[in-house]
């Protein structure tokens, strides 16, 4: 059975992807900031260590109150960009395979591919 870690577990997309799994030949690792603060690294690294049969991360983990991002710039950045960062830099130490879900407030949805790191930033607003 593979293990998957999902960050933010207790956010919205984090519960949707607990409902949508429910049937699935899998094992959840379910956390959240409590539990894990994916902008340490250290902290990162413990969880993995204590953790290695871990196969995939998804992350769910975000700063999504956008009003108040423009506020809070500083955790904003910590959470939406330090974070996966420091997971994408774990899953190559620790060798599993990181899936990273964006919203619609970075790329403008009028892709018809799957969107990649490397494509273009184009917010809504």
């Amino acid at each position: 059975m593979k293990k998957v870690l999902i960050t933010g577990s207790n956010g919205q997309l984090g519960n949707e992807i607990q409902v949508a799994s429910k049937n699935a030949n899998i094992e959840l690792i379910l956390t959240d900031v409590a539990s894990l603060d994916i902008t340490n690294p250290a902290s990162v690294d413990a969880f993995l260590v204590s953790n290695p049969e871990i196969e995939y991360c998804v992350n769910c983990a975000a700063y999504t109150a956008v009003d108040k991002a423009e506020e809070d710039q500083e955790l904003a950045d910590r959470i939406n960009h330090i974070g996966p960062k420091t997971l994408a830099e774990a899953s190559q130490k620790h060798e599993f395979k990181l899936i990273q879900i964006s919203t619609d407030f970075v790329f403008d949805g009028s892709s018809s591919k799957p969107y990649k790191e490397a494509d273009q930033a184009k917010p809504i607003s």
